[in-house]
């Protein structure tokens, strides 16, 4: 009788190690997921402020050759520079020396 509570015993004991030894691998497998997740989220975030960088710098470019400029500290930001960037793509289109691709990005950026 003893011999058997011993080996039960000893069988409970292995099952919660093995249990545990399954859960500490759960465990490594979700941080390395969460880990996955946020490099991808990393590397998505930067490309997204680079292309902003990117936008911002043409349309920098575009206001400094057109000298048109908009109110930044104006209320109605979006629809002022949806106008502007409308007005840039019209008066850079008479220009045979502004890329297309610079005024398709423009176009691209106020989104019509």
């Amino acid at each position: 009788m003893k011999m058997q509570q011993e080996e039960a015993k000893q069988r409970r004991a292995q099952s919660n190690r093995e249990s545990a030894r399954r859960s500490r691998l759960r465990k490594q497998q979700y941080i390395a997921q969460l880990e996955s997740k946020l490099n991808a989220q990393s590397v998505r975030m930067t490309r997204l402020s680079d292309e902003i960088g990117s936008k911002d710098a043409i349309i920098q470019t575009m206001k400094e050759a057109t000298g048109i400029y908009v109110d930044d500290r104006c209320t109605d930001h979006n629809l002022l520079r949806n106008q502007f960037l409308s007005d840039v793509c019209e008066y850079a289109k008479g220009f045979t020396d502004v890329p297309q691709t610079l005024i398709a990005e423009l176009v691209n950026a106020r989104g019509y």
